[in-house]
């Protein structure tokens, strides 16, 4: 059994928030696991993603997302490399890149305000 749905299985108390870091296939597992045991996303919790793959918006329902920049995270590190290439001597340097949430109905975003379904944040 996977850690995820032996986490989920294995606690005694009703969850009301999950938030899934690092391991995309964990999210379907928790939704999947949710559904199993008769409770419903975002009625009876909540559940948050890491990461917003291309097929987050796709799930039932759209899962609540942390999106990193990853284009500007590998513009960023390829930069630093070629400056660390022809400067060898140059400082070590430390960055920070903002992650962006991205609210949809797995947070029970839309069920609060009455909007329809979609997934879609500017909807």
């Amino acid at each position: 059994m996977n850690e995820c749905a032996s986490l989920t299985r294995d606690l005694k108390h009703v969850i009301i928030a999950l938030v899934l870091v690092n391991d995309c296939i964990c999210d379907l597992r928790a939704l999947n696991v949710f559904r199993e045991k008769g409770l419903n996303i975002p009625q009876d919790a909540v559940i948050i993603g890491f990461d917003d793959m291309y097929w987050i918006p796709s799930l039932d329902p759209p899962l609540t997302a942390v999106a990193q920049p990853t284009y500007e995270l590998g513009c960023t590190a390829a930069n630093l490399l070629l400056q660390r290439i022809t400067d060898k001597d140059r400082e070590i340097v430390e960055m920070k890149l903002e992650p962006t949430l991205i609210i949809r109905d797995s947070c029970g975003h839309n069920e609060k305000r009455g909007q329809n379904k979609g997934g879609n944040p500017g909807a």
